[in-house]
């Protein structure tokens, strides 16, 4: 059997994948502890087996090891993701733990790929799960998945999606309580209260969203993934889940007086749709609780804004990529000011980060 260079891993990457600094590969490779080879121009290579060997006896509750059998597979599909963009790995990876697997394995390969391996977030969703999506409706399509295996499959994204959302309510509520010790500590020094208090309660007002699917849609998996992106970066989120009326939505939205309003559509659902959500919306729209409206699952179909006479300033997203690059350049003054607030709380115990 020919070798080629991905059987072959770099210090760099076998550091990655064993969340060490490049220099402590070095040293064990140099101490005979980590098994190595080198290329006729006298680089380093390290071989799969031989780092997951090393792995198992240096550190056998490694985030990588979680993975076993399937430890070389994962972090193949990391590497490839991560250095080339390549996401057919990943897609991969997510129907067979979603076939296979607890959701637990979905949730831990999505913490692996974003952490340890620092893939963005909105790769992940947009190319992995995505892709996965993608695939799961094909097999439907062709006769090759059962409507049983499609509903499966996605709940056990949806569970996955839960996971980091009760991960991302625990560091709010651990927030919340930080700002309470902060104020209490303020309250014993009336000369620094006014100054702090007024600071820390100019962070807490981050930029709110409401979160939903459009009336006749019943599949969450993309409102959630926009709730988890918007909660991440700091905004206060009210999601209002599957199938929503549009008249419900404005409702919501004057009353809490939410900057934004996303509103999820997928097929079946058409331009038609998109027409008559901005037809209610524009009917129920008030001067005094103004906000923007971000619809995502049809914008192929949808056509561009500019071809919408609305009085509501509407945006059009095709990826969780550009969805949240949109959200941190419109709302940039916003998203700092929360930034700082969290800033401020983090060194208060019991603050996860």
């Amino acid at each position: 059997m020919i070798e080629t260079e991905t059987d072959f891993l770099t210090t760099s990457q076998a550091a990655l994948l064993l969340q060490v600094h490049e220099s402590s590969v070095k040293r064990w490779s140099n101490s005979g502890e980590l098994k190595l080879e080198k290329t006729s121009g006298g680089h380093r290579r390290i071989r799969f087996e031989a780092l997951l060997d090393f792995a198992r006896a240096k550190d056998p509750g490694g985030d990588l090891l979680f993975f076993a059998p399937h430890e070389e597979e994962v972090a193949r599909a990391a590497l490839d993701a991560r250095d080339r963009n390549q996401f057919d790995g990943v897609g991969e990876l997510i129907l067979r733990f979603c076939d296979t697997e607890p959701p637990r394995w979905l949730a831990h390969l999505i913490r692996y790929l974003e952490g340890p391996c620092g893939i963005p977030l909105t790769r992940i969703f947009d190319a992995g799960i995505g892709g996965a999506l993608a695939d799961v409706g094909t097999q439907w399509q062709n006769g090759s998945r059962t409507i049983a295996l499609e509903h499966r499959f996605t709940q056990k994204i949806l569970d996955a999606l839960h996971a980091i959302l009760t991960h991302l309510e625990d560091v709010d509520d651990a927030e919340e309580s930080a700002e309470q010790a902060l104020r209490a500590v303020h309250a014993l020094d009336p000369k620094n209260a006014v100054a702090s208090d007024r600071g820390t309660v100019e962070g807490r007002k981050r930029p709110h969203a409401v979160v939903g699917c459009s009336e006749g849609c019943h599949h969450e998996i993309g409102a959630l993934m926009a709730r988890i992106l918007l909660q991440r970066a700091g905004w206060s989120v009210t999601y209002l889940g599957a199938n929503v009326p549009f008249e419900e939505m404005a409702g919501i939205q004057e009353l809490e007086r939410a900057q934004v309003m996303c509103v999820s559509f997928v097929s079946p659902l058409g331009a038609g749709d998109v027409r008559r959500c901005l037809k209610v919306l524009n009917a129920l729209q008030q001067p005094n609780a103004p906000y923007r409206l971000v619809t995502g699952g049809l914008s192929y179909l949808a056509g561009t804004e500019d071809q919408y006479e609305t009085r509501i300033p509407i945006k059009f997203v095709e990826s969780m990529e550009g969805f949240e690059r949109w959200f941190r350049t419109q709302f940039a003054k916003e998203l700092a000011r929360a930034a700082n607030f969290r800033n401020a709380v983090a060194g208060v115990a019991g603050v996860p980060r």
